[in-house]
């Protein structure tokens, strides 16, 4: 309550105790732990006998750039979590949440507490992100590859973070994104807004960096601050990563530079072509992809759902 923080707790059904006792952090989800996936994923884990706390963290579900969720995440594990009789003690998130969950686990004063960390379609680097969402291009081996980039999405994510640009340009700035660029507009706003402006219109990668160039060193530290490889080296749990293939929101190889980058601490790294992000969907549902996706990442969901029963 002194951090006004508003969290669930759900226990497994009496007279079983609880295996373990998790943190389970929600995404970019304007209803927190009221999101319906994140309901369904605490239901689950509370039958497999985890004791969960799922709290809302204000700074993902009104998708602003800063630090302020890694403090209260883990603020609620040392408060909640750790005073607790010893069992395995662990963090589960999903999505843009797992960078939080990366960067409070890496603190002293709790990383040595946790036991596990799973993340499912987290990413690595902000900036990765913010040049996949805006323009839809990421780096798979080697090779640059283009998505479908979001338009609705890059927008809202400029929309929510205007309190990042000159107070007297956020009016200018809303306008442009509401209603598409002005000339006049546009002359009225200092390089780094029009450069920031720019990303919402722009679909090439070689423009996005330099774009991305023209933004001030102070945004960049916000921006980048929350970026999970900053932390990586601090980790010192278990980590199981999982990752959608193809994903629309956060490509793939974010979680396979996750992985490289825990190196040792990585117990099992999983891809699905049953999820899209973070939700289950069968498409084309074919005889091939029957055979020969469904049915084998059926096998491989099983097994990820049966490691989690060991922890």
């Amino acid at each position: 309550a002194e951090r006004g923080i508003h969290m669930d707790i759900y226990r497994p059904k009496p007279p079983q105790k609880p295996r373990s006792r998790m943190l389970v952090i929600h995404g970019a989800a304007e209803d927190g732990k009221d999101d319906a996936r994140l309901v369904r994923i605490c239901h689950l884990l509370a039958r497999m006998g985890f004791k969960i706390y799922a709290p809302s963290i204000r700074e993902f579900m009104d998708w602003k750039m800063g630090t302020t969720g890694i403090d209260d995440i883990a603020y609620i594990y040392e408060k909640y979590i750790m005073p607790e009789d010893k069992a395995t003690r662990g963090m589960l998130s999903y999505s843009v949440g797992s960078a939080g969950l990366f960067a409070a686990a890496s603190k002293e004063e709790i990383a040595a507490d946790i036991d596990y960390i799973i993340s499912f379609g987290g990413y690595y680097d902000a900036k990765n992100i913010l040049l996949f969402m805006t323009t839809g291009y990421y780096y798979d081996n080697g090779v640059w590859k283009k998505a479908q980039e979001k338009p609705a999405i890059k927008r809202e994510l400029l929309k929510r973070n205007l309190h990042l640009i000159k107070p007297d340009e956020q009016d200018i700035a809303l306008e442009i994104i509401k209603y598409g660029p002005r000339q006049d507009l546009l002359e009225a706003l200092s390089t780094e807004t029009r450069s920031i402006l720019g990303m919402l219109y722009n679909e090439d990668k070689d423009t996005f960096f330099s774009l991305y160039e023209n933004i001030s060193p102070a945004i960049k530290e916000v921006f980048e601050g929350g970026s999970p490889k900053n932390y990586l080296p601090n980790i010192k749990a278990d980590c199981y990563i999982a990752h959608s293939v193809p994903d629309f929101v956060i490509p793939h190889t974010e979680s396979e530079l996750l992985a490289k980058d825990l190196g040792d601490n990585v117990k099992g790294f999983y891809t699905f072509t049953i999820f899209r992000h973070v939700q289950a969907k069968f498409a084309n549902q074919n005889l091939k992809n029957i055979l020969f996706s469904y049915i084998p990442d059926a096998v491989k969901f099983y097994i990820f759902i049966f490691r989690m029963m060991l922890l």
